[in-house]
């Protein structure tokens, strides 16, 4: 216990001054190994450690055992700025962050699916789970929902059809318990720097509903960012256990979302922020992007067209100020590489 309270001092003595930090450094003093056995006691305990410790704030007064190096890039140590809440932003120097914010929806499935067949929007079918790549109806939506819920698999699906999403989108409002969050990384970023009182901007489009949501220390890239339609994103939540319909075949194996999202073309308004930090350059101190994960499954020639306007954006910034890529996940090996290629 004494060597895992040891590594576990040193992660928090070496993280306290990442406020403001463009990156994240742990020091590396490593005990001498004296065979293959201890060897591996060694590296099972820092990986014990390291597991106890982002969970567990432990005694900065343990003597310091094991000291692991790890130099990890970070947007201004936002990891610290989780486990230090009330720590404030030791810079005064504006961040610019893009391109993804929203407006998450959350409502439980059981409810939404009632309120759209009190509605006439669905009928109160048994859906064969089948996977459809987008979401065009309540019959696809059905069947689709059916299918990952069988299996307790998230998902994110998006539908093209503007007046079916509106349906679901209303359903969901009128279900009891639904409720309205900040959503998109680029948005939720921001926020979190936001509250330890570093400026930010943000190169997002945001509807009423979402500017109502943002920090006061977060102001829109560009007026034209503002929108009168929030991008919402629909978090349909289930817990384990929850039957779909009356199938008690269909049973959710554990609790997890299905989310709905509207196709928009309306994404990466790269332009706006450039424009910001090219007009604040010597206020600027980085700049965070996020959002290129809503190129999977897009057309090649235009998410090529958007990442090279990215990559010259990117080449012009000056040497101090420093780039941060937040990727996400995804699904398309291609996109990977179009990414790193550009």
């Amino acid at each position: 216990m004494a060597t895992v309270r040891g590594i576990s001092s040193c992660f928090e003595s070496a993280t306290s001054a990442l406020v403001g930090s463009p990156c994240v450094v742990i020091c590396a003093r490593m005990a001498s190994l004296v065979n293959l056995q201890t060897s591996l006691v060694s590296i099972v305990v820092v990986v014990a450690a390291a597991i106890y410790f982002s969970s567990t704030r432990l005694n900065d007064s343990s003597p310091p055992l094991t000291r692991v190096a790890v130099v990890l890039n970070t947007h201004l140590g936002a990891r610290e700025l989780y486990h230090q809440k009330h720590k404030p932003c030791s810079t005064q120097k504006h961040v610019g962050i893009g391109y993804v914010g929203n407006v998450d929806l959350i409502v439980n499935a059981q409810r939404l699916f009632r309120a759209m067949i009190d509605r006439h929007a669905l009928h109160p079918d048994v859906f064969t789970p089948r996977v459809h790549s987008k979401v065009n109806d309540a019959q696809q939506l059905g069947e689709t929902f059916s299918a990952f819920f069988s299996q307790g698999s998230a998902v994110e699906k998006f539908c093209p059809n503007a007046t079916f999403f509106r349906t679901v989108v209303a359903a969901a409002e009128a279900s009891h318990g639904a409720s309205f969050a900040l959503g998109g990384n680029a948005a939720i970023m921001a926020t979190r720097l936001a509250s330890v009182g570093c400026p930010v901007f943000l190169g997002s489009y945001a509807g009423s509903q979402m500017k109502k949501l943002l920090h006061a220390n977060i102001r829109l890239a560009d007026p034209s960012l503002a929108s009168p339609e929030d991008d919402v994103h629909l978090i349909i939540e289930y817990g384990k256990g929850e039957l779909f319909s009356s199938d008690a075949a269909l049973a959710s194996p554990r609790a997890n979302r299905f989310i709905l999202t509207q196709e928009m073309e309306r994404v990466l308004p790269v332009a706006q922020l450039a424009a910001s930090v090219t007009a604040l350059q010597s206020q600027v101190g980085a700049v965070i992007l996020s959002g290129f994960h809503l190129f999977d499954g897009q057309p090649s020639e235009a998410r090529t067209n958007k990442l090279v306007e990215v990559s010259q954006f990117l080449k012009s910034l000056p040497a101090d100020i420093i780039s941060h890529f937040e990727l996400a996940s995804m699904s398309e090996a291609q996109l990977y590489a179009d990414v790193a290629k550009h």
